[in-house]
């Protein structure tokens, strides 16, 4: 086992011991060719060990009024068995959010951690 795969493995020993697990629901878009229209597949729910959500409201500037980011949820790469997207929902604590944004961790090229910042869109 190499350096990268150990501390993958100490992710998601952490995240088990003190994180939570939430769900992840994988968005996808169908086509239609006939009509120009994408419509939103069937999500796919999978459950994730993560971090407790990361509040942020205040380390991210305020634009115009518009909020982009509620919070960050880490996710452990290890055992993850879809890839975070773009689009994708988190549910917590009956709580329901989008994801705005979707950043890998890496140590030696090996995948070890997932953030994942989110916007709440309700229940």
């Amino acid at each position: 086992m190499t350096q990268a795969e150990r501390v993958a493995t100490k992710v998601l020993g952490a995240i088990r011991k003190v994180g939570v697990s939430v769900t992840l629901e994988s968005i996808s878009f169908v086509y239609n060719a006939t009509t120009r229209k994408s419509s939103e597949g069937t999500p796919v729910l999978h459950t994730v060990n993560s971090s407790d959500l990361v509040d942020e409201q205040r380390r991210y500037a305020v634009d115009v009024g518009l909020k982009l980011v509620d919070g960050t949820f880490y996710f452990a790469a290890k055992g993850l068995v879809a890839t975070p997207k773009p689009l994708d929902r988190v549910i917590y604590l009956a709580r329901k959010f989008k994801v705005v944004g979707v950043w890998p961790y890496r140590l030696n090229g090996t995948l070890v951690a997932w953030r994942i910042d989110v916007a709440e869109i309700g229940v």
